[in-house]
């Protein structure tokens, strides 16, 4: 379901739109099975490569959504809120939660 309506709405996006523009949503890998992901990632690259911008926020899991986007957009960048904002004291005790968050940010700052 959740897969249907991100299609729909880039559709509607490509559809209407003839200069280029911008979409905003929560990535979809905490709601779909993991063999699900690699598809949502591919209709999000699409709507990048029609020159379109893609704001994106997330959770940090074992999701493998933004990994494989990371490695397939052309350009990519963050804002690491783990960084900016006051995290709570479970996030700052957390080794998986640092470890992944260090992950993502080496995997964009390895394609600048």
């Amino acid at each position: 379901r959740f897969f249907i309506d991100q299609s729909f709405r880039l559709s509607l996006l490509s559809y209407f739109n003839t200069s280029t523009s911008f979409f905003m949503c929560e990535t979809p890998d905490s709601s779909l099975d993991i063999s699900y992901e690699r598809n949502a990632a591919k209709v999000y690259l699409e709507y990048l490569r029609q020159n379109n911008q893609l704001i994106m926020t997330s959770n940090l899991n074992n999701s493998e959504f933004l990994e494989y986007l990371i490695q397939e957009a052309k350009n990519i960048n963050y804002i690491n809120l783990l960084k900016i904002g006051r995290q709570s004291e479970i996030q700052s005790r957390s080794s998986q939660l640092i470890k992944a968050s260090n992950k993502i940010e080496d995997m964009i700052n390895g394609k600048r």
